[in-house]
Order: structure tokens, then sequence, then C-alpha cells
């Protein structure tokens, strides 16, 4: 029989442990180092979860971990380079006052 009270709390629980340590990692690092680090844990997480995933399947935990972390930062590289290509154009500089 189907308990779909308890599948929402457990989904709900289990979203609230995964974005704690990028929120708690936010909420303590100054601005300058704040998108690497929160990405950087990001991925770390991730691929842990990868290699807890292949430990339950039986698979080598190297090939998991580095299987998730790859395809979970495919998706980050369009933005990025988005962001880079446009950076020229997003701020003009300032001109002097004379």
């Amino acid at each position: 029989m189907a308990r779909p009270i308890q599948a929402a709390l457990a989904s709900a629980a289990a979203f609230a442990a995964g974005a704690a340590p990028p929120v708690l990692l936010a909420a303590l690092l100054p601005t300058g180092v704040l998108t690497p680090a929160v990405m950087a844990l990001s991925l770390a997480l991730l691929a842990g979860l990868g290699a807890a995933a292949a430990r339950l399947g039986g698979a080598p935990l190297g090939r998991g971990a580095l299987r998730v972390a790859f395809w979970a930062r495919w998706p980050w590289a369009p933005p990025r380079w988005w962001a880079a290509c446009s950076a020229p154009w997003s701020d003009p500089p300032a001109r002097p006052v004379a």
C-alpha cells in the first residue's frame, strides 16, 4: 500500500539534507570565493553519492564517482562560458571626470 505522506516527508528530508551543506557554506564564506567553493563542494558531494550508488550496485567506487561527477559538471559549462563571453560587454567602463 502506498504511503504518500511518508514519501513526501522522506523526499523533503532528503532534499533538505542535500541542500544544507552548500547553503551553510554560502553563509560562512566571503563573496569572493563563494561560487567556486559552492561548486567544488557540490561536485564533491555528488561524487560521493556516485560512489555510494556504485557500492550499492556492486560497481567500482571510482568509476561511479567519476561518472556522476562528469555528468553533474557538464551542464555547468555553458552558463560559465556565456558569462565569460558576455563579461566584456556587461559593464561599460566609467568615464573619467574632468
